[in-house]
């Protein structure tokens, strides 16, 4: 987890994407961070894109994943 937060804060956003894609079934934490990530640098597409992953993986959000998107828009 921290070294996601690492690269989504230092803007290393193809990183970050790597590592994540790696993990056979991410939680909804690691789905949260990725969205903050991609939010947090200006990439609200994305992180809205991750969302809809999200519920395709059949990961349901919980109230942070509704406060990260909510809250860059």
């Amino acid at each position: 987890m921290a070294m996601f937060n690492v690269y989504s804060k230092t803007g290393q956003l193809q990183r970050a994407w790597a590592l994540f894609s790696g993990i056979a079934n991410p939680d909804v934490t690691l789905w949260n961070t990725m969205m903050a990530g991609h939010s947090n640098n200006g990439d609200l597409h994305h992180g809205i894109q991750l969302l809809r992953l999200m519920w395709i993986a059949g990961v349901d959000p919980d109230s942070m994943t509704l406060l990260t998107v909510l809250s860059d828009q």
